[in-house]
């Protein structure tokens, strides 16, 4: 099976900046609920939710990294033949 790594790291790498730009949002809506007093399971919820968000999205980032360095190799490899 072929693998498009172009397409990949296209793929990986906006939704890794989605995902980390959703968790670092939610982020800031928990430190707010913290400082207004809300409930611990609303806060704590909203705040675990944000870090699941931002680890995803770096992950998404790195293999998105992974994709784009396989796609440089493909490429340089076949400039050489």
């Amino acid at each position: 099976m072929k693998k498009n790594y172009f397409q990949r790291w296209l793929l990986f790498g906006l939704t890794g900046l989605l995902l980390v730009g959703i968790g670092l949002g939610l982020l800031v809506e928990a430190i707010h609920l913290r400082m207004n007093q809300a409930a611990f399971a609303q806060w704590a919820g909203v705040g675990l939710t944000s870090l699941s968000a931002v680890v995803l999205g770096l992950t998404a980032l790195g293999e998105s990294v992974v994709n784009r360095v396989f796609y440089k190799l493909r490429n340089r490899q076949r400039s050489a033949s």
